[in-house]
């Protein structure tokens, strides 16, 4: 019987030793494969979406340094129009939450959401209630809570009750001095994180440099299943947090303002955007190409979300309104089933056609 055990155990050992040495041996096949794919997406994708972002971050910094001057209506509707490029701007970057963006909380600070029982904005209603001068200069504002200089709190300074007193002509008010503040600390996060992909011996060199030296990937397969289980995050999310809180079983429970963007009704577009970013990853030819006959569908469940976000849009109808609706409340509805259609070819069908053996993701409802 003991003989019979021990036979047992030293096959299974044999077994996993052979697994473990057929794995290590795919992941060094892997290793050239999956290089030229990585330092495209690099090069092609990532720094060109964040050189967009930084750009026109600075566009809005100016708009909004205008309309502090002046207190004009119509400075004030050209910051609120350069807000809605910068949504859609972050919104196709917002996939990229590793190296430079996870850096000092760089990601939150841009985007403090979802606000849990609205604590972030509390924060943002105390500065301008109290005018607290401390945030009116970007080094300190920059030391605050990372929910008082972001992307949601410039947009309650701009569409939230009291944001007409901003094209009251009145100059320099500290609502719009404020804004002007976030508006800086936007740029200066979002221009962060781009000189820290520009730099070629910066994260960029972790991600092309995996290999038995590197402390954070030991394979190229590791680093693409890091791109990947991103892009799928950002699925899970779009469906997870973005749309069933709102939305809810009828359109009579849906609460609109458990979703981003609503103040700014820049909701679908901010979602689209997403979308676009994802489309953008997977067009990419060296992607294409190491896809080759796998792909499989994911453009078209992608196109065919977009359009569903687009024919929402075309409405020019508010959020609140969209959701509430049953025709439109329907659609968003009908959206998630070429979402998780897409989830189900980033997170099984590709990793199984290409070799590579995808983590958990806390998003993931299965």
């Amino acid at each position: 019987m003991k003989k019979t055990v021990f036979k047992i155990g030293v096959g299974m050992l044999l077994l996993a030793a052979q697994t473990i040495n057929a794995q290590a041996e795919m992941a060094q096949a892997n290793q050239p494969r999956f290089a030229p794919v990585i330092k495209s997406i690099i090069q092609s994708v990532i720094i060109p979406a964040y050189e967009d972002l930084s750009r026109i971050a600075s566009v809005q910094l100016s708009s909004i340094e205008q309309l502090c001057k002046t207190g004009d209506s119509t400075d004030f509707n050209q910051a609120k129009s350069d807000f809605r490029k910068l949504v859609g701007k972050w919104s196709k970057v917002e996939i990229y939450r590793f190296g430079p963006a996870r850096t000092a909380n760089r990601q939150e600070k841009l985007f403090f959401w979802p606000d849990r029982r609205s604590r972030g904005i509390k924060q943002v209603k105390k500065i301008i209630n109290s005018k607290d001068d401390k945030a009116l200069n970007v080094e300190s504002l920059m030391q605050k809570s990372v929910a008082v200089q972001g992307l949601t709190a410039l947009e309650f300074v701009l569409f939230s009750d009291g944001s007409d007193s901003l094209a009251a002509g009145k100059s320099n008010s500290f609502r719009c001095l404020y804004g002007r503040t976030v508006a800086q600390a936007i740029h200066e996060t979002s221009s962060a994180i781009l000189r820290d992909w520009q730099k070629t011996d910066g994260y960029p060199a972790i991600l092309m440099s995996a290999g038995k030296d590197n402390l954070v990937f030991q394979s190229n397969e590791e680093v693409f299943r890091e791109i990947l289980q991103r892009a799928d995050e950002l699925i899970l999310s779009l469906v997870a947090q973005k749309l069933n809180p709102a939305l809810k079983s009828s359109p009579s429970l849906s609460r609109s303002k458990l979703a981003p963007f609503w103040r700014s009704n820049l909701t679908l577009l901010s979602l689209d955007a997403n979308l676009a970013s994802l489309l953008t990853l997977q067009q990419n030819p060296d992607f294409l190409e190491l896809l080759g006959e796998n792909e499989n569908g994911f453009e078209f469940e992608i196109s065919s979300s977009r359009e569903t976000l687009k024919s929402l849009m075309a409405r020019n109808e508010s959020w609140d309104d969209i959701v509430s609706t049953p025709e439109y409340h329907e659609k968003l509805q009908y959206l998630k089933n070429p979402l998780n259609g897409a989830h189900f070819i980033l997170s099984e069908y590709y990793p199984d056609a290409l070799g590579i053996t995808m983590g958990f993701n806390s998003l993931d409802g299965d």
